[in-house]
């Protein structure tokens, strides 16, 4: 039985993400990539019947849903790639199958031309990679944003009529048998219009990625080009009665992969409303005839040792990605000492694949940009020493790949200026040294002066007591010889 589903947020580049996940993390990753105007919340009764047998990640797509943007954030599709690139990196998912809907299409298809070699099949729902695939009625308003140059009378009429709540209703329902709605949930349209589309800034966010829309269709030619040369797996499975994504644009894969799976639904858009039990089955199947030819391929120099090998994998790679996001947590909250103590621990641990290792070395090395000049002054040296050991490579492996060979370099980039920063911090160490001791010796002589004031003006007071006492003495042994008056 799957583990629950659970829920998690990561800064990624000051955007915190909202993802859920389900599934035993050992098992081969599957990434779901929403679409407009929905979020993760469209997969939530999808994921499940994929977690017995794979490791599900939804995250919602920067100005979607729970994923909450900084006030710079520029919405353009290269940038929501990139931020879930981010996620990827973060979560040490470096080989995964990727579902792809809608706005899910380019985002996933800029990761797979980004990093062909991590993506390791492609399952595309209702999302485009060719212009057979755009409805002319429907994408016409959005195509006057580029001929009009972002007009603010183009953007206002996308604001009017598409940003709206029955245009959202249009998407939910257009398309599916009439015997079907019942089974379409009213709230989700409800949501995906309050959450996503409501409020001046949602719009004016949904509106540029309207506008930017126009760069996925320069991106095509690089799509075609790389499934002609990379042929990955990809099955697309399409609600035929989309009225935005038509049916053509599922076809069109078979012009440049040879072995594209192309199937149809009865539904519409969100086909995974009415549809989601006959889709996952087509999904596993498709799955499980990919990552069982995957099997006798060598996918990395590491197959046998960490779950880079899809079909093979490995229970250490779940434990370490629960360690290895503590451990982020710990630096993102700047708590570098308990970080650190913890790095120590998870490095010891036996069996621990030697991508893994450079993970949390890459992680110790960062550290550098948070050490700043007050911390590091004060910061013990066997502490700031530990950065330097813990981040420093045993040593290379011949049979590193590509991707570790980007993270030696910058392990030891950063390493090296660790090694500086610490080099001009003993110098700094040096001089308040020098400064500490002069002062401490003017302190000292200051200390002996006063001693010798406190000293002498302790005497003086002795000598006075000691003749007032005198005095007292001799004015009462005076007293007592003279006879007192009228005695008898």
């Amino acid at each position: 039985m799957a583990p629950p589903k659970t829920h998690h947020f990561a800064t990624i580049d000051d955007t915190s993400v909202h993802y859920f996940e389900i599934g035993a993390p050992n098992l081969p990753t599957v990434l779901l990539l929403h679409g407009f105007p929905s979020s993760s919340t469209q997969y939530r009764n999808f994921a499940p019947l994929l977690a017995d047998k794979y490791h599900v990640v939804a995250p919602d797509l920067p100005g979607f849903e729970l994923t909450k943007t900084p006030t710079d954030y520029i919405f353009t599709f290269d940038n929501l790639a990139k931020t879930i690139s981010g996620l990827l990196h973060l979560l040490s998912i470096s080989k995964y199958a990727v579902y792809i809907f809608d706005y899910g299409a380019p985002v996933g298809l800029r990761l797979a031309l980004q990093s062909p070699d991590s993506v390791k099949a492609i399952i595309i729902q209702n999302g485009n990679a060719y212009e057979e695939g755009l409805e002319p009625a429907f994408w016409e308003p959005v195509m006057k944003l580029r001929r009009t140059d972002n007009s603010q009378e183009a953007r206002d009429w996308l604001r009017d009529n598409y940003l709206t709540l029955a245009a959202t209703e249009m998407q939910y329902t257009s398309g599916f048998p009439t015997e079907d709605l019942k089974l379409v949930d009213p709230s989700q349209w409800n949501l995906d219009f309050t959450q996503n589309q409501e409020g001046r800034g949602n719009q004016e966010r949904q509106i540029d990625l309207f506008y930017d829309y126009r760069t996925n269709l320069g991106l095509y030619p690089k799509v075609h080009a790389y499934f002609r040369e990379k042929q990955p797996p990809v099955l697309a499975i399409w609600g035929k009665g989309d009225p935005i994504f038509v049916p053509p644009g599922a076809e069109a894969f078979k012009k440049d992969l040879k072995s594209a799976q192309v199937r149809f639904v009865d539904a519409g858009h969100f086909a995974l409303e009415t549809k989601r039990t006959e889709v996952a089955e087509a999904v596993l199947k498709f799955l499980e005839k990919t990552f069982h030819c995957l099997s006798h391929k060598t996918l990395d120099p590491d197959a046998n040792q960490h779950s880079e090998n899809m079909a093979e994998p490995d229970p250490i790679t779940g434990s370490f990605t629960r360690k290895y996001n503590d451990l982020h947590a710990l630096y993102e909250a700047d708590r570098l000492e308990e970080c650190l103590e913890g790095a120590e621990a998870l490095l010891e641990e036996p069996a621990l694949p030697r991508y893994h290792i450079i993970k949390v070395q890459l992680m110790i090395a960062s550290m550098l940009p948070k050490i700043d000049e007050a911390w590091s002054m004060h910061a013990p040296a066997e502490m700031l020493w530990m950065v330097i050991r813990l981040s420093n490579p045993a040593g290379r492996d011949a049979e590193i790949d590509d991707n570790m060979a980007d993270l030696w370099e910058t392990v030891e980039a950063i390493k090296k200026d660790l090694v500086d920063a610490m080099e001009g911090r003993d110098e700094l160490y040096k001089e308040q040294l020098d400064v500490d001791r002069v002062a401490e010796t003017e302190i000292e002589l200051q200390l002996r002066e006063q001693r010798i004031v406190e000293s002498q003006t302790d005497g003086e007071t002795l000598e006075t007591s000691k003749a007032v006492a005198r005095e007292a003495m001799l004015a009462n042994s005076a007293g007592d010889l003279t006879p007192e008056v009228g005695r008898s």
